[in-house]
């Protein structure tokens, strides 16, 4: 390699680090008076008030959940097993 060649990627790593330091400069920190006016402009959120109804049976029965299918995945820890073995495993199988 030349020292032309050598000069090019630094050249580069220097513009892009003066971007950098020129793009810091442009931002200032908050001084703490922006930060309690911005906090002054926000207002409280307003959310519905559900009360419960009572005449409905069905929010309390869960039995109502049971029949619906699930896939779940537990990893408890992490084991190595041979593909060989992997091609044996079936639905329910336990490593």
């Amino acid at each position: 390699m030349s020292a032309e060649e050598n000069a090019a990627p630094q050249e580069d790593a220097d513009a892009m680090a003066a971007e950098w330091a020129a793009a810091l400069a442009e931002t200032k920190p908050e001084t703490a008076s922006e930060v309690h006016a911005a906090a002054d402009q926000v207002s409280p959120a307003s959310f519905q008030n559900f009360a419960p109804t009572g005449a409905s049976t069905a929010g309390n029965d869960i039995n109502m959940i049971l029949d619906i299918p699930v896939q779940l995945t537990v990893e408890l820890g992490r084991t190595r097993i041979p593909i060989k073995h992997i091609l044996q495993l079936a639905q329910g199988s336990v490593v």
